[in-house]
């Protein structure tokens, strides 16, 4: 409990100082999230922080990810690293993007992933495409007690990557509601074929402060004979401009 709560007070302190060093556009973003799923064993509540760090058209960010409540043997889940370039080409904007995700969700496993991607908005419409790559370790703890394992590496490549959405208003609008279907969050990467449903809203409640919610149903498969129900969470959290 110490340990989490130095790292959301360091995010605090960067979030507060450096602003008024660097000549750049700060955010900070601090989340819940509750939700159930076929393996979780009843409701689980996890908590996240993020900063990011805009300068001229690039941007940088890191973020953070606990478990309060629920069957996990971990508390620290999740570490989301990643950069982003605004770019045009004749008049039609887009950006490119990388990033990397760490998820310690066991004691024995990890995952990391990795991956690029180009997004772009059209009217009321979003889009993203990339490719991602994710690894499945054994942990020095379990290699230790298994070391008869035939290996301690598992990789998947050439994830395609997507999201596409549709906002109601503009995204300078003081409240805004939409629809997505994805395979990417912030500290979770899916295979193209188990797509996720979001259903999001966001609202300025003061200057530069912002108040969101999220719904996401999530798939075990789609278009194969293993498609079903495997579960769902609510997200709300504020996003912080300074």
């Amino acid at each position: 409990m110490k340990h989490k709560n130095s790292i959301m007070i360091f995010f605090l302190l960067l979030a507060l100082l450096l602003p008024r060093m660097l000549p750049a556009q700060w955010q900070l973003s601090v989340r819940a999230e509750a939700g159930a799923h076929n393996a979780s064993e009843g409701m689980y509540l996890r908590s996240a922080a993020a900063v990011q760090y805009r300068l001229k058209d690039t941007e940088f960010s890191a973020g953070l990810q606990f478990e309060l409540f629920g069957k996990v043997p971990r508390h620290f889940s999740g570490l989301n690293l990643g950069i982003s370039q605004a770019m045009a080409i004749r008049e039609f904007p887009f950006e490119v993007a990388a990033f990397f995700l760490h998820r310690p969700y066991s004691d024995l496993q990890y995952e990391n992933s990795w991956g690029l991607l180009a997004e772009t908005d059209y009217r009321h419409f979003h889009f993203m495409f990339g490719n991602g790559f994710r690894a499945f370790r054994l942990t020095r703890q379990a290699v230790q007690d298994y070391p008869e394992g035939a290996g301690t590496l598992i990789r998947e490549n050439w994830n395609l990557l997507y999201r596409i959405g549709y906002d109601l208003k503009s995204e300078d609008n003081f409240w805004n509601a939409g629809i997505a279907v994805t395979n990417l969050d912030y500290f979770l990467m899916n295979q193209e074929t188990n797509p996720m449903l979001l259903l999001h809203g966001n609202a300025e409640i003061a200057s530069g402060l912002d108040l969101y919610a999220e719904f996401w149903y999530k798939q075990a498969g789609v278009f194969n004979i293993s498609a079903n129900y495997f579960g769902y969470f609510f997200r709300l959290g504020v996003l912080w401009e300074l």
